[in-house]
């Protein structure tokens, strides 16, 4: 038996676990699909909404501050900055120009906001697998009623997902 102390333990513990989650989440895709080299569309593997997110030289991403729901005093509500965080495995036959398109939408089906990014995918290095890490951040964004709303997100013509969140009013402090 070894001296690990519990902190080590947990932390080998946990990127075995991240280690197999990642293994499964390919094994899923390729499973589906045919194969990755034959993939024949994307497939996201995070989707989230953040505080912050800073990426490293190596393209690793850090995220903080996940949430799907904004606490408001009142509407219409001022949120400062939020961040879309996306990660996408793309195949051989995505690679070439393509369209990023955010839609905000209201769960009464009103489009608030679209906005659409021109972006290059690379040829993937080192397989036929392509990661694409999309930031899109959000200043100053003015929500004008307490309800669901969803971020629609799409890579040229497909629908590669759907992010909701809910503006709640928040509770009294009486």
């Amino acid at each position: 038996m070894s001296d690990l102390t519990l902190a080590q333990v947990v932390q080998r513990f946990v990127s075995d676990l991240e280690h197999l989650f990642y293994n499964a989440r390919i094994s899923e895709c390729h499973r589906k699909r045919g194969g990755l080299a034959a993939k024949d569309h994307m497939e996201k593997t995070i989707g989230v909404l953040a505080d912050y997110v800073s990426m490293s030289t190596e393209g690793k991403l850090h995220v903080l501050g996940v949430f799907s729901k904004i606490v408001a005093p009142q509407v219409p509500a001022l949120h400062p900055s939020m961040t879309i965080v996306l990660q996408v495995l793309y195949g051989l036959s995505e690679v070439g120009s393509t369209t990023f398109e955010v839609d905000l939408v209201h769960d009464h089906g009103e489009l608030l906001r679209k906005e659409t990014v021109e972006l290059e995918l690379p040829p993937p290095t080192g397989g036929t697998l392509g990661t694409l890490n999309l930031l899109h951040r959000f200043v100053g964004t003015v929500f004008e009623w307490y309800g669901l709303y969803e971020f629609r997100l799409s890579l040229g013509k497909e629908n590669i997902a759907t992010i909701p969140f809910e503006v709640v009013e928040a509770p009294d402090r009486a």
